[in-house]
């Protein structure tokens, strides 16, 4: 079983790849997501669906409280995933010669860093009602994709950080590492 867990090492800048792919999709899918849930409010209340006051009220803050839930959800999901691949950083047994690898790395994922932001932006600015959502009810995913180059660029730093402070800790601990 320990042979199996050396193979499937995980904490380390490859991560941050597939961290900033999940958020930058789950930003792009709540947006419209909101921006659906105020169109189906609107069409209920205009095809007459919806005739009492009671279910006007509840139409209405389900669809006002929707998108900033899943904008709390995102912030919560970016935080949960970068916190947990820094702490499962510390797991892995590895080389100071990989922390050079891991900045050219990096480095040569900035340019999908600037794309992918790019990218978000032309979907999210194709249309005025998700312009409208992300900007007036999802203040932290504006936040995230506004900063999504800074973001991707500053936490794997950290967990090269992390890889070779550790790695120099155990040199001089006497040879006891996990």
């Amino acid at each position: 079983m320990r042979r199996n867990l050396k193979k499937c090492k995980k904490g380390n800048v490859f991560d941050m790849i597939f961290i900033g792919i999940i958020i930058t999709v789950t930003i792009i899918i709540s947006v419209i997501f909101g921006s659906v849930s105020k169109d189906l409010k609107t069409d209920l209340e205009s095809d007459g669906f919806l005739t009492t006051n009671e279910s006007k009220e509840a139409m209405a803050l389900a669809s006002d409280s929707i998108p900033g839930w899943i904008d709390n959800g995102v912030l919560f999901l970016l935080s949960g995933l970068i916190i947990f691949t820094i702490v499962s950083s510390m797991f892995i047994n590895t080389h100071p010669i990989f922390f050079v690898g891991g900045f050219l790395l990096l480095l040569v994922s900035g340019f999908l860093w600037v794309s992918l932001e790019e990218s978000a932006g032309e979907v999210i600015g194709s249309d005025g009602n998700y312009t409208s959502v992300l900007e007036n009810q999802m203040p932290n995913s504006k936040f995230i994709l506004n900063n999504l180059f800074k973001i991707m660029m500053t936490f794997p730093f950290l967990i090269m950080a992390v890889l070779f402070a550790k790695s120099r800790l155990n040199m001089g601990a006497g040879g006891g590492a996990f």
